[in-house]
């Protein structure tokens, strides 16, 4: 009797951990929309979850117009996110004057939007040196394609506009997947 009790023991943990297995395998790879299924929204719409693949910005000098706010960030070697101070202009979320900002690119890198999040909420989950995945980025927020953000980068003959026409906003509220903070956590999500 005790090598059956012992089998149906086995038995249950074997399937036990295959259930628990292929539950964080359908987790980790949920479908969620790409970025670029944002396009099909004209008005403001929240509680939104996409994915995508962040820019990297390239060393320089940025400046950032969206409406009448105005943010500025530096950047020293390529990174997908930086961080930028609001220097003019009606604060953009939450009353914040810093923002981690990043570029969201579709996976066929045909439509981009600028993603902002709270400074204060990135750094207090990820801290001051966040690591975020450039191949894969998931977001929830809110869709402001009522919004244009404008980047410009200082050259030798002044600003430069990186996105003529402008690019949409996304204000971030979480970062559901690919970004960890730097001790070599790996990446997961925020629930």
């Amino acid at each position: 009797m005790a090598s059956r009790k012992t089998k149906t023991l086995i038995f249950a943990l074997v399937f036990f951990v295959a259930m628990l297995g292929l539950g964080l395998a359908s987790v980790k790879s949920a479908n969620y929309k790409d970025v670029s299924a944002l396009k099909m929204y004209a008005e403001p719409t929240r509680n939104l979850e996409v994915k995508g693949s962040p820019a990297l910005f390239q060393p320089g000098h940025y400046v950032i117009k969206i409406g009448d706010t105005v943010l500025e960030f530096a950047v020293r070697s390529p990174s997908p996110y930086a961080v930028a101070k609001r220097v003019s202009g009606p604060p953009l979320s939450n009353n914040d004057n810093e923002y981690a900002v990043f570029m969201l690119k579709s996976s066929s890198g045909d439509y981009k939007v600028l993603a902002i999040f709270s400074a204060k909420t990135f750094v207090k989950f990820y801290g001051p040196n966040a690591v975020m995945d450039i191949s894969n980025v998931v977001v929830s927020g809110t869709y402001r394609p009522d919004l244009r953000a404008h980047i410009y980068v200082y050259s030798g003959r002044g600003l430069v506009d990186t996105t003529p026409g402008g690019v949409p906003v996304f204000i971030v509220s979480r970062i559901l997947e690919g970004c960890h903070q730097s001790y070599g956590q790996p990446s997961g999500r925020i629930a």
